[in-house]
């Protein structure tokens, strides 16, 4: 994120207990860290920014880090939908009901097919 006042700007990175607070001028370049003590959420540092006349040009503050899951599903996850009308396919929905594992049911038949289809030709 960064915060721009009175035409300089500083870089914030957000770490798990502080954020720190970067400015470079030439050759000179400062840092500091601000604990999450004193700015618990992102409300309160939008207060300070609001008091201090400062200019938030990203809002990611709020948002949380993905977990190693959550990057891992993103990157290789695949995901299929398929609609089902209740009057005229109610003989699906109630087998896809029945089966306690979905998602391995229909892969399981999907497999079938595939080795099916291999041993035709």
């Amino acid at each position: 994120m960064y915060i721009t006042k009175n035409g300089k700007e500083y870089s914030v990175t957000e770490y798990r207990d502080k954020w720190t607070v970067k400015s470079d001028s030439g050759k000179l370049s400062v840092a500091f860290d601000v604990s999450k003590n004193i700015l618990q959420n992102f409300r309160g540092a939008a207060g300070v920014c609001a008091e201090k006349r400062l200019i938030l040009r990203s809002d990611n503050m709020c948002e949380r880090k993905q977990t190693p899951q959550e990057r891992y599903a993103a990157k290789y996850k695949k995901q299929f939908k398929i609609d089902c009308i209740t009057t005229t396919e109610q003989d699906i929905i109630e087998k896809l009901e029945s089966v306690p594992n979905k998602a391995g049911y229909i892969k399981q038949l999907i497999r079938a097919d595939i080795a099916a289809s291999k041993a035709k030709d």
